[in-house]
């Protein structure tokens, strides 16, 4: 006869031991927190996944610059330049526009709105870079590459070199859709006008976005925090980590099924909740 358990248990490398016997009200509220560490990571992975793109636009400019420094390059060099940055650029701006509505539509789901108003909008009426790359998006998808130029700027005088990248107005302008919305923001623009100090304006809505969604998901974080904060006492080493599962018995045959408690994903999105002047 098979005879089952829920079980709370420590593991230690291959070896794992019962530390205490769970009420099903204990392991239901375990299994909701399960949900939540679903939703953190997911937020969590889409937050890096912006910021890593970020970064690693700016590391292609860098590494390009340097080059054009070191030795001119022909127009072969300039192709492949071009070709590398319009894909970390495409990158990081179908990422960026995933995450934004992403909060857009948690921000519906739970029909509330946080801080400010509309953040989602605030942000994107306050910064034209918000919506320059937010649009930029569905140019690069439906009409062709985004960056307009890429070229070396020579000085005669200190025979220096710089990588110039940037944009064409009228050629962004040929997508009507992106003509509608961007026409009045960037009347003041040249027809050309560089890609870096878009790229630096937009880190202040990142940024705030990323607080944004630690907030939306506030309650959800507060009431994880309380839970796990009552089983931490059951971890004996740093090294350890706590599972909750089911343990059944048949034939004398013991066999544990568990999940583990993720306190280091929870204590980061606590501590992050706690920490809003980062972000503002």
């Amino acid at each position: 006869m098979a005879t089952s358990n829920y079980i709370l248990f420590e593991s230690v490398g291959q070896s794992a031991k019962k530390v205490k016997e769970l009420s099903i009200e204990e392991f239901n509220e375990l299994n909701d927190i399960e949900t939540n560490y679903n939703k953190f990571r997911y937020l969590k992975w889409k937050m890096q996944e912006v910021e890593l793109n970020y970064d690693s636009l700016f590391e292609g400019i860098n590494k390009y610059e340097i080059k054009s420094q070191n030795s001119t390059p022909n127009l072969n060099d300039i192709e492949n330049y071009s070709i590398d940055l319009n894909r970390l650029l495409t990158n990081f701006i179908s990422s960026f526009k995933f995450f934004a509505d992403f909060l857009k539509s948690e921000s519906l789901k739970s029909k509330k709105e946080i801080v400010d108003g509309n953040v989602i909008s605030k942000y994107y009426d306050d910064y034209l870079s918000y919506r320059f790359f937010y649009n930029l998006r569905n140019y690069s998808q439906h009409y062709t590459f985004p960056i307009g130029y890429v070229y070396i700027q020579t000085n005669l005088n200190t025979f220096s070199r710089k990588l110039e990248i940037g944009f064409t107005k009228s050629k962004l302008f040929q997508d009507r859709a992106f003509r509608d919305k961007l026409k009045e923001s960037l009347l003041k623009y040249n027809e050309t006008f560089p890609l870096r100090p878009l790229l630096f304006d937009i880190l202040t809505p990142l940024k705030y976005l990323k607080y944004y969604g630690f907030l939306l998901y506030k309650n959800d974080i507060i009431k994880t925090n309380c839970i796990t904060e009552k089983y931490r006492k059951y971890l004996s080493t740093s090294a350890s980590t706590l599972d909750f599962g089911i343990e059944s018995i048949e034939n004398e045959v013991k066999n544990i099924k568990g999940r583990m408690i993720d306190f280091e994903l929870g204590d980061y999105f606590y501590s992050m909740l706690n920490k809003r002047n980062n972000f503002t």
